[in-house]
């Protein structure tokens, strides 16, 4: 049994395609279609200026169209070609899913699951793939790999195919000619609604003129999903506008990542959403583009809170500073705190471990190494010192080296001295002490 389905799901995205366990896992690069009209293979095709990437003898080729099905669980062409990155379906799937965002999800007894991720190649312009290699194309140009949906590598679309049947196929009623899947005689296959996630409906030609879609240059969004209102100003219907302002577009980007707008992908975004291709017109500006919106953490204020930290530690007033300082970064809005977790003195310096908080939750963790400014007044290893020992109020002073490879004043150090020779003896012993260098040649050693 088998059933296809246009739907956008909760990321709304994407027209849908599931097979069922009837057929699921027993097809074979060999297997030829039963008469009953059971579908065995799965035609994905790049709606965008992307290439589908597969696997074939060792290297990577490219095609805007292939039809795939499962070989040992494994989405395969009929030649032995496997989707790439390889995508492994899990065992006792009852159905899976390809949305316009290339994300393909299946369900077990256990529920339904995440399994991959389509990845596009995106040539620079002039520079696609031209040379074929049987029913692929291969390329010189090492390309950018991006998922559907993102710049303007387009969206992945799905058509199933069946054997021929006598019975017609039924369409939805809020479906478009571009998301309807051909059905097979079968009354256990299907089309289902692209309204799973209420998506609008379209309004009759006599009762409304198309709405005028056009994108803004530039959108910040702080969410993690964006809207049709979020990117474009509507105009005309007011009903209809207020229904289109509501399709959900998919994910917002990491911060830093554009998301470029395309007139081809958003129509067929569009079109997937259930909205016929009468009811709306698009305007859409060169390199219209969304961002996430985001704060900036200052290096300098991190930079500092590592100092602050080491001084602590060390329990010395002199100048410290950041080996390698951090510099800004750029962050999601919100309440930004800065915490050290950790001080540890490594050599000279101290390492210092910081978790940065973005609304009470741990945002990010640093490591940053600090020592004593250069110009901080400062003793090498084998410098004589002043020692003075002092017990119970008596201080007796003698003379020393520092033991310690660099020291500066306030900091706890070791110092080695001579004791007076024995009679006979020509050298005394060394004896160790650790105090804290007080000046620049006194180490104060507490009995």
């Amino acid at each position: 049994m088998m059933r296809s389905m246009a739907n956008i799901g909760k990321s709304a995205t994407a027209a849908m395609l599931l097979i069922s366990s009837a057929s699921f896992g027993q097809v074979s690069p060999q297997a030829v279609p039963s008469k009953g009209g059971t579908v065995l293979e799965v035609r994905l095709m790049v709606d965008g200026e992307g290439y589908l990437r597969l696997a074939k003898g060792g290297k990577i080729v490219y095609t805007r169209s292939a039809t795939l099905r499962p070989v040992q669980n494994v989405m395969t062409a009929a030649d032995g070609a496997v989707l790439w990155p390889r995508m492994v379906l899990p065992k006792g799937a009852e159905e899976f899913e390809v949305n316009l965002e290339g994300e393909v999800y299946a369900t077990t007894e256990k529920g339904r699951m995440r399994v991959g991720q389509v990845v596009l190649a995106q040539f620079p312009k002039g520079m696609e793939p031209k040379q074929k290699v049987g029913s692929y194309l291969v390329g010189v140009q090492k390309p950018s790999l991006v998922n559907p949906g993102d710049e303007l590598a387009g969206v992945v679309r799905v058509e199933q195919e069946f054997v021929a049947s006598t019975t017609k196929p039924q369409k939805h009623p809020y479906a478009t000619n571009e998301s309807v899947e051909k059905v097979s005689a079968s009354s256990s296959q299907k089309i289902v609604s692209n309204a799973s996630r209420q998506a609008p409906k379209p309004i009759a030609a006599e009762t409304s003129k198309p709405v005028h879609i056009r994108l803004k240059q530039r959108t910040e969004v702080s969410t993690e999903t964006f809207t049709l209102g979020d990117i474009a100003t509507l105009s005309g219907d007011e009903v209809m506008c207020e229904e289109l302002a509501k399709v959900d577009l998919g994910k917002t980007p990491p911060i830093g990542i554009r998301k470029i707008f395309n007139e081809a992908t958003l129509k067929a975004t569009l079109l997937a959403a259930g909205i016929e291709a009468d009811r709306f017109s698009l305007d859409v500006p060169t390199s219209a583009a969304l961002v996430r919106k985001s704060a900036v953490l200052k290096g300098e204020d991190v930079n500092q809170k590592a100092i602050e930290s080491a001084k602590s530690k060390s329990g010395l007033e002199m100048p410290f500073r950041v080996l390698q300082p951090m510099e800004d970064m750029p962050i999601p809005d919100g309440e930004i705190e800065i915490h050290a977790t950790s001080v540890l003195e490594v050599g000279d310096g101290y390492s210092v471990d910081l978790s940065i908080m973005l609304n009470g939750k741990k945002f990010a963790q640093k490591v940053l190494r600090v020592a004593p400014d250069a110009s901080a007044p400062s003793l090498k290893a084998g410098t004589g010192v002043r020692i003075r020992m002092v017990c119970r109020g008596a201080t007796v002073e003698s003379e020393g080296k520092l033991v310690t490879k660099i020291a500066y004043v306030g900091q706890m150090v070791t110092v080695s001295r001579e004791t007076t020779p024995e009679p006979g003896k020509q050298r005394g012993e060394t004896v160790m002490h650790t105090g804290k260098l007080i000046n620049s040649n006194t180490v104060e050693v507490i009995l």
